[in-house]
């Protein structure tokens, strides 16, 4: 991988130089790996009620992600980089129906709806500084949601 250094000007866009014409920082030998040692996923919805539905699920991760990489603008010494993650990623929601299941009424359709979520993304390497051999920190979210759902007849 070669990295360059030009300048753009926004009255030429979308014009770009050529490799031959874009001055030279340097290249780049950059090698990544990402193993998943395992995953397992579970998943399951309940009936508690003829008006509620409760799911719930998660997932369980293991990986490893591994860099290397040789910068000649540095003299060419190699930098290596490994992790290995393990972590939960996790759901849960209730749908609960307003009306009867069986109501023949112009709301029939209208629920209420509710979740939470917690996910996880393991490492990854920085490939915006390949020269820098990082590996970044795995990403964690936690989102939710509540209001109402339109159901389909």
């Amino acid at each position: 991988m070669r990295e360059f250094e030009f300048e753009q000007v926004f009255s030429k866009y979308p014009i770009f130089p050529t490799a031959n014409q874009a001055t030279t920082k340097g290249t780049h030998d950059f090698e990544d790996h990402r193993r998943f040692l395992g995953r397992v996923n579970l998943h399951d919805a309940w009936n508690a009620h003829t008006r509620l539905t409760l799911e719930g699920g998660g997932r369980f991760d293991a990986t490893s992600e591994g860099s290397r990489t040789e910068a000649t603008a540095r003299g060419g010494e190699a930098l290596k980089d490994e992790r290995e993650d393990t972590d939960f990623s996790g759901d849960l929601s209730a749908l609960l129906r307003c009306c009867r299941p069986r109501a023949r009424t112009a709301v029939q359709a209208a629920n209420l709806y509710a979740s939470v979520r917690r996910a996880f993304k393991p490492a990854a390497p920085n490939l915006s500084e390949a020269e820098a051999a990082k590996i970044l920190e795995p990403e964690h979210t936690t989102s939710w949601e509540i209001g109402p759902r339109r159901g389909v007849r």
